[in-house]
Formats: C-alpha cells, structure tokens, sequence
C-alpha cells in the first residue's frame, strides 16, 4: 500500500497505522514532527507523544503526524 501521514483525531491512532515495536509491552507506531529549526524529523509514537532524535537527546512533542498505510 502507499504510505501517507495523518494528524491524530482525539489523539486516537488510526486503524491503518502500522505498529512498529513495542515500549513496555505497548504498541509503538511511526510518526513526524516539525522541529525548533524547522526540518520534519521522523520518530516514534508512544504514550501520545512523538519522540525524534536531536543529537545525542530525544525531542518530545505532542503535536504530530502518524504514518499510516493505504
């Protein structure tokens, strides 16, 4: 299928959204966000937040897009 992004309604995870690992048991799916310098950086969705490496850290935000698949 074709791969697209989607902004979370509600926070809910779309069914099309493929799982990409676990945390602690919980499913952890791909997402993006827009970071401080502007770049859409990819991450990983858990918790209801994005994490997206920078540097030797992980940028947490809540706004973000989840890959889905079509």
């Amino acid at each position: 299928g074709q791969v697209g992004w989607v902004v979370p309604t509600g926070g809910n995870i779309p069914a099309n959204a493929p799982v990409g690992g676990q945390v602690s048991g919980a499913p952890m799916y791909f997402c993006r966000m827009k970071m401080q310098t502007g770049q859409i950086q990819p991450g990983k969705l858990w918790g209801g937040n994005c994490y997206a490496p920078f540097g030797p850290n992980e940028i947490k935000s809540a706004t973000y897009e989840v890959m889905v698949v079509n």
